[in-house]
């Protein structure tokens, strides 16, 4: 608890202006809600006392008067209890619409900031996190934390400021009674205190269930197509039936707890009402008390009703939101293990040098690069090769700093990668990773992504030289196409087509196809290759062109060649040059050919 009104103080210290209102809209609704209680004592004795009148002067000419101006005093009354309770509904309204609303304000603030940490992580710390865990961390967790600073900080000062507020008036009235009447609050408060340290537990096991089920479905759901084709659908919904019984017992558990409570609750205000009716009462009897005493009391415990029994549903909420704004602050905690300057310099040259670069992973301690030295002049075309596992997704994700090497340096111009800000670094380069994503739009939409004001014209030219016009021509809205989430609904070479156009248009000066040919048949494949070779080099567009690849045809053209084995460079040149010297290189050249003519 104390953790979680520390880290939501400087909200509360944002939005001071709008607690306070409320806080006294709230003081101002309670004390239109006790006001009519005393309006009832007032009633009840004046009804008394006319009652004793009347019968005094049974019999008068002045009787009917007087049965008139009961009548009278009655619907005055009934009118003025009407009237505080109109304009208790008026300043309720003024409470929501400040607490309530300051609520909505943080949650929005909340998932702005968790949204932009998101951000600011590097694979490995991604690595750290399943997917569902991300999205439960910024939907469920934060919601949970607005449902306290709403309805929980809405209810439990209602609940102060009624209690306080009724235990002054009923002191004031009469102190012995209101010992008699408040005589079950000690059991009530160790009751709370143990459901309190009961839902502590059982929330925070409800939230690692949550999230683990929203894992799961997450993956189920971006893994559709395979579970359909291994035709596994009965065993995922028996694992996920299995993963949401778990949540649901635990669910139930948590419940069982307000179920008991609530009971409770009311039992203890029910042996309140009766100390107050049978005390109340003798004293009546005894004439040191008058009914209206006993009316106004009893209302007063009516008051009390909800806000107690609202303290088991209160007590779940914050310890919810406390178990969830751990969460939220393990995630903004949270370093990021790749820091960007603020400033740096400007990026005119994007010549390319690696000195002695190695790269471990931090999870597995596996070492993806080791002595990794080369120089790649600005505007060539430099081919990275090598078999599966040998490094070369690693080698090009160093480049935009998606990893950093563990050892040696990399230079980017005259300047090392890490001197550049982030967005003069990452603005220079067009990267076309291995697993083409595409987002849930249109072909237009997903083409122009790096470029938002992108001209018809550009798009179409982004299309051909990706290959991929024709195709979007055969599809019944052309251009406006919506391609469904991650592009399930094309091929995979469709995919890496749409992904190449989008890389060609914005036309960075270092453009890096990362296996980005590989889904593409080699007719298509040669287009796109001799594209790279013609249209790269119009509109004064020679972009520093890296290409990693295992289809040694497609780099024949490299001004050089890397070839890769195991993490180390074993070999570099141009292509007949490789040839010649019958290495690793000529192997793997040697054993393509074969399978091609197979």
């Amino acid at each position: 608890m104390k953790t979680l009104l520390l880290s939501l103080l400087p909200y509360f210290n944002k939005y001071k202006l709008l607690l306070l209102g409320g806080i006294i809209f709230l003081v101002i609704s309670n004390w239109f809600s006790i006001y009519p209680a005393q309006i009832v004592r007032h009633a009840f004795d004046l009804v008394e006392h006319l009652i004793k009148i009347k019968q005094l002067i049974n019999g008068f000419t002045v009787e009917e008067q007087i049965t008139s101006l009961v009548k009278k005093v009655l619907l005055l009354f009934g009118l003025l209890v009407l009237l505080m309770a109109f304009l208790r509904g008026v300043f309720l309204f003024f409470v929501r619409q400040t607490i309530i609303v300051m609520s909505r304000k943080i949650e929005y603030n909340q998932k702005n900031e968790l949204f932009e940490k998101y951000q600011t992580y590097s694979q490995s710390t991604l690595l750290k996190y399943s997917t569902g865990d991300l999205m439960a961390r910024i939907s469920e967790d934060i919601s949970n934390v607005r449902m306290f600073t709403g309805p929980g900080i809405m209810y439990s000062l209602n609940t102060l400021t009624l209690f306080l507020m009724i235990l002054f008036t009923m002191i004031v009235v009469n102190v012995e009674l209101t010992l008699y009447t408040l005589a079950p609050l000690p059991l009530l408060a160790f009751l709370i205190y143990w459901v309190h340290s009961i839902i502590i537990k059982r929330s925070e096991a409800v939230q690692a269930q949550l999230a683990i089920l929203n894992s799961w479905v997450q993956e189920v759901f971006s893994g559709v197509r395979l579970i359909k084709a291994y035709a596994r659908e009965e065993a995922i919904k028996d694992r996920f039936i299995a993963s949401s019984q778990e949540f649901r017992k635990l669910s139930l558990s948590l419940v069982q707890v307000d179920a008991l409570f609530h009971p409770l609750i009311a039992l203890l205000i029910g042996l309140s009402t009766v100390f107050t009716v049978w005390i109340g009462g003798e004293k009546v009897i005894a004439g040191t008390l008058t009914i209206g005493t006993i009316a106004e009391f009893i209302v007063y415990l009516n008051l009390l009703v909800w806000p107690v029994a609202a303290l088991g549903w209160v007590t779940s909420l914050i310890q919810r939101a406390a178990a969830s704004q751990q969460r939220v602050n393990e995630v903004l905690a949270q370093e990021p293990e790749i820091i960007f300057p603020r400033t740096g310099p400007k990026l005119t040259d994007c010549s390319i040098r690696f000195e002695n670069v190695s790269l471990y992973y931090p999870q597995t301690g596996i070492k993806a690069l080791e002595a990794i030295s080369f120089t790649i002049p600005q505007g060539q075309f430099l081919a990275i090769v090598g078999a599966t596992g040998s490094g070369k997704t690693s080698l090009v994700s160093l480049l935009p700093r998606l990893w950093d090497p563990t050892e040696g340096i990399i230079y980017l111009g005259d300047y090392p990668l890490n001197a550049y800000a982030q967005l003069e670094l990452r603005s220079a380069i067009a990267y076309v990773p291995q697993d083409s994503f595409l987002f849930s739009d249109t072909i237009r939409a997903n083409i122009a992504f790096g470029k938002e004001n992108a001209t018809e014209q550009e798009i179409i030219k982004a299309a051909q030289f990706a290959g991929i016009y024709e195709d979007i021509l055969g599809f019944p809205q052309q251009f406006e196409t919506v391609v469904g989430e991650r592009g399930v609904t094309l091929s995979g070479g469709q995919k890496q087509r749409i992904s190449l156009a989008r890389a060609y248009l914005v036309k960075k000066p270092i453009l890096i196809l990362d296996d980005a040919l590989s889904a593409i048949d080699s007719q298509t494949q040669e287009y796109i290759l001799q594209n790279l070779r013609t249209m790269c080099g119009q509109d004064g567009y020679h972009p520093t062109l890296i290409v990693v690849t295992h289809r040694l045809n497609v780099v024949q053209g490299a001004d050089c060649i890397i070839v890769l084995q195991r993490g180390k460079i074993v070999e570099r040149g141009k292509h007949q040059e490789l040839l010649a010297r019958r290495n690793f290189y000529y192997q793997l050249y040697e054993q393509q050919q074969i399978e091609a003519e197979l």
